[in-house]
């Protein structure tokens, strides 16, 4: 999967979240781990917030705008707005923006964009 891969700055590809098996297979010397941990989770309460969370409605410039965002409530507009926002302050910053700096502010964007919070 995708959280499998390299990331910056992690010594390790060990940084996801597994499976139940993996992790019984990983701590098969210590089953109490595994017991505590599903103490932990029966005594957590589902805390159910008051409303969706409410974030501002950015007005971007019109070359921008999607209609289709109007319609389901995407945000194709506003990350196609940062992606040229980000892509100019790049400019600006570096002498040359080289498939690695690409590939690092694609991979960074696409992040962004997975979160729904351009």
């Amino acid at each position: 999967g995708r959280g499998r891969g390299f990331r910056y700055g992690l010594e390790n590809d060990e940084y996801y979240i597994k499976s139940s098996s993996q992790m019984k297979n990983l701590f098969q010397d210590l089953p109490q781990a595994l017991l505590n941990t599903e103490e932990i989770v029966k005594k957590c309460d589902p805390y159910p917030l008051a409303r969706d969370v409410l974030l501002p409605e950015y007005d971007i410039p019109s070359q921008f705008i999607s209609a289709d965002d109007k319609k389901d409530g995407g945000k194709r507009g506003e990350n196609a707005f940062l992606r040229h926002l980000v892509y100019e302050g790049a400019k600006k910053r570096y002498a040359e923006i080289d498939d690695e700096l690409r590939q690092r502010i694609d991979f960074e964007l696409e992040t962004i964009e997975n979160t729904g919070y351009p």
